[in-house]
C-alpha cells in the first residue's frame, strides 16, 4: 500500500497470526504513526540487522521511515494495514550539520511530556548515545556515529 504522504508498507501474515510489516518512504525521512493494538510486543529490524523490541502505546508505534526501509514483527491475527498512519507523538529534529562517521551529533526530540526518564534511545553497534535535557529546547540526545544508520528514539508510556 502507498500512503497519501509516500509512505510505502506491505503487511505479510501466516495462519498462526505472525505479522511481518514492511515500511519505507523512497525520497526523504519522516516520523510516523503505525497504529497499532494496544500493548503489543513489536520488534523493529533494521537493514543493518539491528533489533529494538518496543511496545506499542494505545497510539501506535511511533517510528522514522526513510529509503532504508524497516520491518515490525508482531503478533495479531485479525488487524491489516492500517487506512492511513498519523504524524508521530515523537518528533526528532535533525542536526544543523551532515552527520558524518567518528563524529557526535545532536538530535533534538519533541512532544507532549517528554522528559529523559520517557524515553529509549537505540543506536546501531558500536555508536554510543547520552540522553540529557536541554533548558529551552527539552529532551536531546548526543550520538557518536560508527556507521551510516541512524538511531531510533522511542517513547515509553
Amino acid at each position: 500500500m502507498q500512503y497519501s504522504d509516500g509512505v510505502q508498507a506491505y503487511l505479510f501474515r501466516d495462519a498462526l497470526g505472525k505479522c511481518l510489516q514492511i515500511l519505507w518512504l523512497d525520497d526523504r525521512r519522516k516520523d510516523i504513526l503505525v497504529p497499532l493494538p494496544p500493548g503489543k510486543s513489536v520488534e523493529l529490524v533494521r537493514v543493518d540487522g539491528s533489533r529494538t523490541e518496543m511496545r506499542s502505546t494505545a497510539e501506535g508505534i511511533s517510528l522514522s521511515v526513510s529509503p532504508e526501509s524497516v520491518l515490525l514483527a508482531y503478533q495479531d491475527e485479525k488487524a491489516g494495514l492500517a487506512k492511513t498512519l498519523a504524524t508521530s507523538i515523537l518528533q526528532m529534529e535533525m542536526p544543523r550539520d551532515a552527520i558524518s562517521v567518528g563524529s557526535t551529533s545532536t538530535f533534538v526530540l519533541k512532544g507532549p511530556g517528554l522528559t529523559v526518564q520517557s524515553l529509549r534511545v537505540s543506536c546501531p553497534p558500536l555508536w554510543t548515545a547520552a540522553l540529557n535535557q536541554a533548558a529551552h529546547s527539552g529532551p536531546q540526545f548526543d550520538v557518536r556515529t560508527r556507521g551510516a544508520h541512524l538511531c531510533a528514539a522511542s517513547c515509553r508510556r
